[in-house]
């Protein structure tokens, strides 16, 4: 048997600046027509494809998403000058249309704003600062998810945002190990080696703690994260760390910019107050997508208007009831103001002794709903807008209440 080896030789790299400028000739070239990064520049939506979704979904999505050139290989670029004016741009401008694969039937177009993909990518720097693993200009990030797949394109623009380099395999998962020691400079056998130690048992940080200082602490983040996500959520929506005892086996915690709740379900069987909590995830965040495009039926199916709400019950042996502390969901209140005829804003709002009863009442109604004793009910309620938060001091990185320093600050 004959081996031929591939060998494609080292990485030609690009500057940031180069980069730049050949994303701008793009833009500038053909107006309308460009590719991610010229998209970005020209404030432009762009519509990525998998080369693996088959002859049937991509004319779908070409013709659903109207299309109007397709880019599909690099040597049919055009360049152009760079003497243009690039366009203003908004957080709520449309940034992409992130199609889904469509195991569920045709694929839909999953609208991601401006604001919703910097959310995202800020949201990793935070994630990844907790974690003291922050990317910075002397790290590399081996590229080798499909260029259409959302949680690559967030990896990509974080590290961008750090300065990072970014290494693209060649595209033939036979030749990735070999891709991987082109850009860590030649150290073939040393993810094979880690590899084998995990599945051995041993915590990843000490499967190859040699390793990690030579090679992965500048390859790849060091700590071992499991993200939790969907396109429409710009990726990750639930993330757990390597090696914490209480993560493990569970989808973490929210990511910074997500607030999830469990919704009950009877007819599954679902009680999301059951002693095992069971029920349907719902999410609230800047890192969600703003609808189906041209699917205003699956956007409605979507979004519920259920409000949520944040709140620290206190008592104590020396008094007779129990008081709170709650963060009412802005549009829930609002909408009750408008029904009652009042035209004060969130924060008045708060202070309006109606609207607290009002708060108040809704939570003991949910209270006896579930057979809480007299003793169990609130007498009285403080409506705070500003939503219980870290810079306070207030709750921990996992969004537990801090109820020492809960009952520092509001008395």
């Amino acid at each position: 048997m004959n081996l031929v080896l591939h060998w494609v030789g080292p990485y030609e790299w690009l500057t940031y600046q180069e980069v730049y400028e050949y994303s701008l000739r793009i833009g500038s070239a053909i107006s309308s027509r460009c590719v991610e990064l010229a998209c970005c520049s020209q404030s432009m939506t762009s519509v990525p494809l998998y080369d693996t979704l088959g002859a049937h979904a991509v004319e779908f999505i070409i013709n659903h998403a109207e299309v109007s050139i397709a880019f599909v290989q690099e040597n049919k670029i055009l360049s152009g000058v760079l003497d243009c004016e690039l366009p203003p741009k908004q957080k709520t401008d449309i940034c992409k249309i992130m199609y889904t694969i469509g195991t569920t039937g045709e694929p839909k177009g999953v609208i991601l704003t401006n604001g919703a993909i910097m959310a995202e990518v800020l949201s990793v720097d935070d994630l990844l600062f907790l974690t003291d693993t922050v990317a910075s200009e002397e790290d590399s990030y081996f590229s080798f998810l499909p260029l259409a797949y959302v949680f690559d394109q967030i990896m990509e623009l974080y590290r961008m945002y750090r300065g990072s380099s970014i290494g693209f395999w060649r595209g033939d998962v036979r030749y990735l190990m070999e891709d991987i020691a082109i850009l860590n400079g030649g150290h073939s056998g040393t993810k094979a080696n880690k590899l084998q130690n995990l599945e051995k048992g041993l915590p990843q940080d000490k499967a190859a703690p040699l390793f990690d200082r030579l090679v992965f602490d500048k390859l790849f983040t060091p700590d071992m994260l499991k993200l939790i996500g969907l396109t429409e959520s710009c990726g990750g929506c639930f993330t757990s760390i390597a090696n914490v005892l209480s993560m493990m086996g569970t989808v973490g915690i929210p990511v910074t910019t997500i607030e999830a709740r469990l919704e009950s379900v009877p007819e599954m069987g679902y009680d999301a107050l059951g002693s095992v909590p069971h029920g349907e995830i719902c999410l609230r965040g800047k890192t969600l997508f703003s609808g189906y495009y041209k699917r205003e039926d699956l956007t409605k199916e979507a979004f519920v208007d259920r409000g949520f709400i944040q709140i620290w019950v206190y008592g104590n042996s020396f008094e007779s009831f129990l008081v709170a502390v709650a963060v009412p969901d802005k549009k829930a209140l609002e909408d009750w103001a408008v029904n009652h005829s009042l035209t004060d804003d969130f924060i008045s709002l708060c202070n309006y002794g109606k609207a607290r009863k009002y708060i108040l009442d809704e939570i003991n109604s949910i209270g006896q709903k579930h057979q809480l004793r007299g003793f169990e009910t609130l007498k009285a309620a403080h409506l705070d807008p500003i939503p219980f938060d870290m810079e306070r001091d207030l709750i921990t990185p996992t969004f537990k209440l801090k109820r020492p320093q809960l009952l520092k600050y509001y008395t």
